[in-house]
């Protein structure tokens, strides 16, 4: 398969092979590159370079025992100890005790480093391995090492254990011997090594045999870096040669896609979700159940950049790969309208996957945000959407009735489910507009809103008496009560004439000289009378 810009061997997976982990597949780099070669065990010289730069280590024999060298002096022969010089640990790190402990080695150096290449990205799906240590320099660990520990390795060279369980042409590694970590006593007596020391044990060219350079750890091989890709949040494979996804143009709807080789000719790739990256997808109700030739939806949220596309993958109901498309470019713009068109594909059921995905080569893993997915079935090239996952748009259904406060009036959504709380963004909403004109009734007055007529200013009448005709002797008056903020007015009520029958009549004789008014009308005849008959004598005595 493919990974980092490189082609692996699988060579373990669901529980068997090497290092086998849930959910993954231990692969092992299938050809030699150039950051991997001429690269020594640990770095050193079998002479002291006198400037202070290697450890000196004594050389021990097959059986353990220290190596001497006759050395001819003036006194005479002597045996001298045979040694070496390596380099130190990295500053830091402990120094070593023997100079084939894997960590801080020249060989897990430069796998650290290689690691430390590939993109961000690709190094968060590795599965860290930490190399149980404990092991001596002739007595290796359970995981075959000397030395420490080494903690949280992204990549890692094989052991001796685990290259038997691959055959030789995995095993192969083109034109070069390649280093092992380290091999346990039982396996180097499988291959018929006499030797004990675990020093300097490499595979060759031809991956058929192991040699050993007892103690020639600074003699230059290559490294071969093994790891554990996670594949739990894998979305889907694919070939990873040219008819693969580079084969589905940005626009061009629908790619057939049939099932990837899984030969050492074919390598294929992996899409991963990638929960850094994001897209949502948006239908209206009726688009969350449209039918048509080509689906619409509209997206938002999307994650853009370099080589980021909108795409789309149909899996049939076996959940294999059918169709896939890269349906939109997302260099710059994060939201806009998405289409589906379903020109050639095939009658039947199909889930739909929409994704940002951002597609990085043929030889790399691409990402991809978590699918928004649904069910389509295709009928003569016309698709009909169900159970859709993205976001449906609610649809408002806004009340006739007003809804208000004591500052604002708005109309409520008697849809179920509405995600509009705030009611400043809810149909309608506005300050009220209270009326000049008071609204009242018998005991309050108040101003109401002219748009949704709730009532503001509310308080209890004021009320005064007002005269509306005064009384007389004779005639009673009228009056009412009436609110001087708002002005309503009671009912009038009467006021009582100023005075009863008996008084208007002693009114009458003061004015005739204290004569009722019979006698002042006798007094009238009198006076008539006499008047004519002062007449009658005024003339009789005239006569």
């Amino acid at each position: 398969m493919a990974f980092g810009g490189r082609t692996w061997w699988v060579i373990g997976s669901d529980g068997q092979g090497v290092w086998p982990q849930p959910d993954s597949v231990t692969l092992l780099q299938k050809e030699n590159s150039d950051e991997n070669r001429y690269v020594p065990f640990r770095a050193g010289q079998n002479v002291n370079p006198g400037d202070g730069s290697l450890v000196e280590h004594w050389i021990h024999n097959e059986d353990g025992t220290p190596s001497y060298t006759s050395t001819g002096t003036p006194g005479g022969t002597v045996d001298v100890p045979t040694t070496d010089w390596f380099a130190a640990n990295p500053s830091g790190m402990a120094a070593w005790k023997t100079p084939n402990e894997y960590l801080g080695s020249t060989l897990q150096q430069n796998l650290a480093n290689s690691a430390s290449q590939l993109p961000g990205a690709e190094q968060a799906v590795i599965n860290p391995r930490t190399l149980a240590g404990g092991g001596t320099y002739n007595n290796l660990s359970s995981d075959e090492i000397a030395g420490p520990s080494a903690e949280n390795q992204l990549l890692w060279a094989p052991s001796g254990n685990e290259i038997l369980q691959l055959t030789s042409d995995v095993r192969s590694y083109g034109d070069t011997y390649w280093w092992l970590r380290g091999i346990d006593a039982d396996v180097r007596k499988s291959l018929g090594f006499t030797t004990t020391s675990s020093m300097g044990f490499e595979i060759n060219a031809a991956g058929t045999s192991v040699s050993a350079d007892s103690c020639w750890a600074y003699t230059d091989v290559s490294t071969r870096p093994a790891m554990s890709l996670n594949l739990s949040d894998a979305l889907f494979a694919s070939s990873a040669s040219a008819d693969g996804k580079d084969s589905a143009a940005l626009g061009s709807g629908l790619t057939a896609m049939s099932a990837p080789a899984t030969d050492a000719a074919h390598p294929v790739k992996f899409t991963i979700i990638d929960d850094e990256l994001s897209l949502d997808v948006v239908a209206t109700r009726a688009q969350s159940t449209q039918s048509a030739p080509t689906l619409s939806f509209s997206y938002e949220h999307a994650s853009v950049g370099g080589d980021m596309y909108l795409s789309a993958l149909l899996t049939d109901s076996n959940g294999a790969v059918a169709y896939y498309g890269k349906l939109a470019d997302l260099s710059s713009a994060d939201a806009g309208i998405l289409s589906v068109p379903l020109t050639g594909v095939a009658d039947g059921t199909y889930t739909l996957s929409l994704f940002a995905e951002q597609a990085n080569g043929d030889l790399h893993t691409d990402f991809c945000s978590s699918p928004v997915t649904m069910t389509v079935t295709v009928t003569g090239g016309v698709g009909a959407v169900s159970d859709f996952g993205g976001t449906v748009l609610h649809d408002h259904a806004w009340s006739d009735e007003w809804a208000s406060d004591g500052t604002h009036h708005w109309h409520e959504c008697a849809e179920a489910g509405c995600p509009i709380t705030d009611n400043a963004e809810k149909a309608g909403y506005g300050a009220h507009t209270p009326s000049d004109a008071w609204s009242s009734n018998g005991e309050q007055h108040w101003h109401d809103c002219t748009v949704c007529g709730v009532s503001s200013d509310i308080a209890d009448h004021s009320f005064t008496w007002v005269v509306d005709r005064e009384p007389t002797a004779t005639e009673a008056g009228a009056k009412h009560e009436e609110c001087s903020v708002c002005g309503y007015a009671k009912s009038p009520v009467a006021i009582p004439a100023t005075g009863d029958a008996d008084d208007a009549e002693s009114g009458k004789l003061a004015a005739t000289g204290g004569m009722s008014t019979s006698a002042v009308a006798i007094a009238s005849l009198v006076g008539f009378g006499a008047i004519a008959a002062g007449t009658v004598l005024r003339r009789r005595r005239q006569r």
